[in-house]
């Protein structure tokens, strides 16, 4: 097998060092990726990388800036021109910004201000394209933007009683992190006008920067000296380094053809998350289920190295942003051919091989050797770990198990009881107290969720119950409230919240609508909630609207919540006549951790879909928000995993829909309208790599098939709508409010007498017959009976 390592070229340099590549220069690389660091380049002086030649006379550079990492507000990429290569040197950038716009900036004089774009052919002197171009033409330096790298747009013009460069410049592409003591990353295609032949950090940079780029020939990587010197060095031919002893390896070289690929470690398959067909979705293993998205297409190269393709999609595995570093992302992307889309294939023994990167020479790991369900998969050095070895299995037939047809809420929704953090009703047996209620009164309740013990609550009744507006609340531990048991049409309570403040309580099938409630404070009138404190909570199929604060949420300080398949809706804005504008949805509260937010449907609130406040851990996965002006807002350090969620009608689409904290975003769809041009999803925040926490129980689906599912499958009774519960289904299926999108408050609801008042259920009765045995299943079915449009009562 070839085992050249023909495309990649790294370099590397120190804050004063210099990296040249033994006198050569490279003409026209395909992909550039550099990773600066550095507080900013502004001010007097200026922290970044900076990958250059030396120019003289007149230039006219352009390039494409593909990604930048969002690091911080102003972190930045673009083509600089400098004096000198000390940190106050005069200097002028044509900048981008991952809020992605480009604009310019200059330093008139050594060591004086920074200042920003003049002279204009657009007002504010900035464009939202992503390629940038700057020109010295005579005496002055011009700046542009562009859309397409056809068509420019002049964003600034400086003559030279601006500014005065020497005949001799440095010209190059520059990357400044805004957050000194990180790495941005960023990534440059189609340079144009410029050879760079050198890199450094400029100023006091740590860590130290680099440069690696992909050309599709061998070239030469440059080693910096300890000091301000260079050595030139040898070009690299072989992916063995010096010092490594080969693995000894038996067995042939793949042939092409299409395969599963699973971990010798783990048994599991090479997947694309969720069978997203975007780009940047990341690789992961999972069960095998004989998907398309678990097929690889295995093509050999003429350089002897392979293009993984998956076959639902059509991209490849690609290196993210072409990173060096162990722990990077494999992910697909759109096929360019570039050295991060290579790989070798090489047999290692016992029928596994290592799948081994052309661009840094690491190979494909499943993240700390793990044999969870949905572990990250990253490349790392080889280190011949089982882990790191993969097999080829040609036969793509029979998946290691069946699809579940059936979830552990007995109904036919993607989300069980157990698909969080939270282990439902582990008290749970067939001699635990089952308490009935026989009438809808707030008095019959309170006397089936109290005393103490693990209990049952069923229902052989229907209605609607009024707690006379104060809270409901089951107070102690191990409490189950099955709703499902209700005769049609169930249970609804009115005019109070309904909370959990005790610890492993399952809460299904019923509806809390608490309204105004009386007095006029608008603050913790949710509908449903759990406690301060509590722990190992799941509400699963529940029906919350008509909050005046949130409608439901997650306590402080909480442990392993889980809330599925739950309809939310209808926040009021005027419950009092006085425009509160509080109309949200969901929040999780401080220090809140292992909350899993799966299956829900978020609906015309204004926002937090959900809120994640601070130190919260959550799992925000497949779920549906429609007609809303703000999504999910993160604090600084909440960790948060955001998998497969649809967001329908956001009002204001120049707003990013997620913002703040530390978060692994993949497959989130906005539409309906989009977001504007340039407007990201997510800002505000650092993304992660791979995913922060992740329950092992749930298995998330592609964004495409959430609306469908949700609108399905959410809320009490399903199968058994109210006519409220319905109208907001069919209102979301219709796009009710899109033609409300430059007026919302005439969609979004004051209070609930707009839609109707509080509705008053029908007392239906019937006698339950709870068995000796086999308790949890009968609940299961009870829940299927109302989930599900052909099933019937145990």
């Amino acid at each position: 097998m070839n085992t050249r390592r023909g495309f990649l070229q790294l370099l590397t340099a120190g804050s004063v060092g210099t990296a040249v590549l033994n006198g050569q220069s490279l003409a026209a690389p395909a992909t550039i990726s550099i990773d600066g660091g550095g507080s900013d380049v502004w001010g007097t002086e200026d922290q970044c990388h900076f990958y250059y030649e030396q120019v003289t006379g007149t230039f006219d550079v352009t390039v494409h800036i593909d990604d930048i990492e969002d690091t911080g507000d102003w972190a930045k990429a673009g083509i600089m021109v400098r004096e000198e290569l000390s940190p106050d040197a005069k200097n002028v950038l044509v900048r981008y910004t991952p809020e992605n716009e480009s604009s310019v900036q200059w330093r008139p004089s050594t060591g004086s201000e920074t200042d920003s774009t003049t002279q204009s052919d657009i007002g504010n002197g900035t464009t939202d394209g992503d390629w940038v171009r700057l020109v010295r033409e005579g005496n002055a330096i011009v700046g542009y933007g562009s859309t397409d790298g056809n068509n420019w747009t002049r964003t600034c013009r400086l003559p030279s009683n601006r500014i005065d460069f020497s005949d001799e410049t440095y010209v190059g592409l520059t990357v400044t992190s805004f957050d000194w003591g990180t790495l941005c990353s960023a990534t440059f295609d189609e340079l144009s006008g410029l050879s760079p032949d050198e890199n450094r950090d400029i100023g006091n940079v740590n860590p130290a920067g680099s440069v690696a780029t992909s050309t599709g020939t061998e070239t030469p990587t440059a080693t910096p000296t300890e000091s301000g010197g260079t050595e030139p060095t040898e070009t690299e031919t072989e992916t063995q380094d010096e010092d490594e002893e080969p693995t000894e390896t038996d067995g042939a070289p793949i042939d092409p053809g299409t395969y599963s690929v699973r971990n010798a470690n783990s048994g599991k398959a090479l997947t694309v998350e969720n069978g997203s067909e975007e780009n940047r979705a990341s690789l992961i293993q999972q069960p095998y289920q004989g998907k398309p998205s678990q097929h690889w297409t295995v093509e050999s190269l003429d350089d002897g190295s392979y293009r993984l393709t998956p076959e639902h999609s059509g991209k490849a595995a690609d290196l993210n942003k072409g990173r060096q570093r162990n722990g990077a992302n494999i992910v697909q992307w759109d096929w360019h051919g570039s050295a991060n889309q290579r790989w070798t294939i090489e047999p290692v023994g016992d029928d596994t091989y290592r799948i081994q990167s052309v661009h840094s020479g690491k190979v494909m790991s499943v993240t700390d050797g793990s044999e969870a369900d949905g572990a990250n998969v990253h490349q790392m050095e080889w280190n011949d770990t089982a882990s790191q070895r993969w097999r080829f299995d040609g036969d793509l037939g029979e998946p290691e198990t069946e699809e579940p047809t059936e979830t552990a809420t007995g109904g036919t929704s993607q989300f069980g009881l157990d698909s969080g953090f939270a282990d439902p009703a582990p008290w749970l047996h067939d001699d635990v107290s089952v308490r009935t209620v026989t009438e809808p009164t707030r008095s019959a309740v309170e006397a089936a969720i109290g005393g103490s013990g693990p209990r049952v609550v069923v229902f052989e009744t229907s209605g609607t119950i009024d707690l006379g507006g104060t809270p409901l609340k089951i107070t102690v531990d191990d409490c189950w409230v099955a709703g499902q048991t209700a005769p049609s049409p169930g249970i609804t309570f009115i005019n109070g919240r309904v909370q959990i403040s005790a610890d492993n309580c399952v809460l299904q099938h019923i509806r809390s609508r608490i309204g105004p409630g009386t007095g006029e404070d608008i603050q913790g009138k949710d509908s449903v909630n759990t406690a301060y404190g509590t722990q190992n909570n799941v509400i699963d199929h529940v029906t919350a609207s008509w909050g005046t604060d949130e409608c439901m949420s997650v306590g402080y300080k909480t442990s392993e919540t889980t809330f599925t398949n739950n309809l939310i809706y209808e926040a009021l804005y005027d419950p009092f006549g006085e425009q509160s504008e509080h109309h949200y949805a969901t929040l999780v509260g401080d220090d809140a951790d292992n909350v899993t937010l799966a299956g829900n449907v978020w609906a015309k609130c204004r926002r937090r879909m959900p809120r994640l406040k601070t130190g919260s851990r959550t799992v925000v996965a497949n779920n549906l928000a429609y007609f809303f002006d703000g999504g999910s807002n993160m604090d600084a350090d909440t960790e948060a995993t955001f998998v497969g969620n649809t967001y329908l009608g956001q009002v204001d689409t120049s707003d990013r829909v997620f913002e703040g904290g530390n978060a692994y975003m993949a497959d989130n769809t906005v539409a309906e309208p989009p977001l504007d041009a340039g407007t990201p999803k997510y800002g505000d925040g650092n993304e992660l790599s791979s995913r922060p926490l992740w329950p092992d129980g749930l298995n998330a689906m592609p964004s495409s098939e959430v609306e469908a599912h949700n609108l399905a499958n959410a809320g009490a009774r399903p199968a058994d709508r109210t006519a409220n519960d319905q109208r907001i289904v069919d209102e979301i299926r219709d796009r009710a409010g899109n033609d409300k999108l430059d007026s919302p408050y005439d969609y979004w609801v004051g209070d609930e007498t707009d839609v109707g008042g509080y509705p008053d259920l029908p007392e239906n009765t019937h006698s339950l017959d709870v068995p000796d045995s086999g308790l949890r299943e009968w609940l299961a079915a009870w829940a299927r009976a109302v989930e599900a449009p052909d099933a019937s009562p145990p």
